[in-house]
């Protein structure tokens, strides 16, 4: 048994350990009984579950069926990156969500797995040229950034705390900008190795 492995199991069994383990269990308990008690059937908890389910709505109804994949594949991009910065955001104490929808994950469901996404696959499918993608960009980062967060702040659903990294809504911003010019790069990059380039064959005795 080499000396990594002795350490981890001595490490499970260590006090310090047990009172890490022991603690987050006094937490899920806490945060399941504010949870219940303060936010289920809330207003904000209506709000946010409307907010999960309306945009999804809204894309189905003005999706361009025939680049379905296309679009749904540059809205996952956006929903797996949302999602994972939203953890790291949460796990280093750089915001929080005292109301959510639910309080077995740690990210905000209705932008992260919603709302993002959606916005940003309706901008994809409505901007194939760059200047225009560019502009809207430009503005949804904005609404993201200057109108929904304090919205979300101002009604207890989102909080910016003084954690790891400092974050402001101007940070938003230009993390929102940059990931839209770095998303639609990578998709368009996949779309084109994937995509078979079509030939016109012409008969050669016409």
């Amino acid at each position: 048994m080499n000396d990594s492995l002795i350490y981890k199991l001595s490490l499970l069994n260590s006090s310090t350990y047990n009172e890490i383990e022991a603690t987050r269990e006094i937490l899920n308990k806490l945060e399941h009984a504010y949870w219940s008690e303060n936010v289920l059937f809330s207003w904000q908890w209506w709000f946010l579950l409307f907010s999960t389910i309306i945009p999804w709505v809204i894309w189905w109804i003005l999706v361009d069926k025939t680049r379905f994949f296309e679009i749904m594949t540059f809205g996952f991009w956006w929903l797996v990156i949302a999602t994972i910065l939203d953890v790291l955001g949460v796990s280093l104490s750089i915001w929080a969500y005292p109301l959510k929808l639910t309080h077995l994950m740690p990210p905000l469901v209705p932008a992260d797995m919603a709302v993002i996404p959606v916005t940003y696959m309706l901008l994809y499918q409505y901007s194939r040229r760059w200047t225009n993608f560019i502009i809207l960009s430009v503005i949804v980062a904005a609404v993201f950034s200057y109108v929904i967060e304090p919205f979300f702040e101002h009604f207890h659903m989102l909080r910016f705390l003084n954690g790891s990294i400092p974050w402001s809504h101007l940070i938003s911003f230009i993390w929102f900008f940059i990931l839209s010019m770095i998303v639609r790069v990578f998709h368009l990059f996949i779309v084109n190795k994937v995509t078979t380039p079509t030939h016109t064959f012409h008969d050669s005795t016409s």
